[in-house]
């Protein structure tokens, strides 16, 4: 069964996992999901969901956070245009994340106030003279 972590209440204002469009909708329906309600008896449950095992996951992640390359022009060839130094650099950051977490980052599980880090990529170009 999926999990609902770091999302509001099924029903609420709030974005929800696409599993969550899969709930009951009539009597005979066969479904791991409950109509979505935001009020009477069924909005109570999701507190117990909460609190219950069923709300435990596997957070387990593969995350790549920084890689560099650059490259220096040999000297032999800078000589010709009377440079001393020519590098070309790309850096990036938080290149990519494999995970199965239904959640927003499965690093920090504590909400919707814990987005994944921003991916940055910055390239460029060293000249010495």
């Amino acid at each position: 069964m999926p999990v609902f972590c770091n999302f509001g209440a099924p029903g609420s204002a709030t974005n929800q996992p696409a599993e969550i469009a899969s709930y009951w909708q009539f009597p005979g329906d066969v479904s791991n999901f409950q109509r979505p309600t935001f009020s009477g008896p069924a909005a109570g449950t999701y507190p117990l969901f909460n609190a219950s095992n069923a709300n435990i996951t596997d957070t387990s992640f593969v995350r790549l956070r920084n890689i560099a390359l650059s490259y220096s022009i040999p000297s032999e060839v800078l000589s010709k245009l009377k440079i001393r130094d020519l590098r070309i650099y790309a850096e990036a950051q938080n290149v990519f994340t494999l995970t199965n977490y239904k959640g927003l980052n499965p690093e920090s599980q504590n909400g919707a106030t814990s987005l994944p880090p921003l991916r940055i990529i910055t390239t460029g170009l060293q000249i010495t003279l």
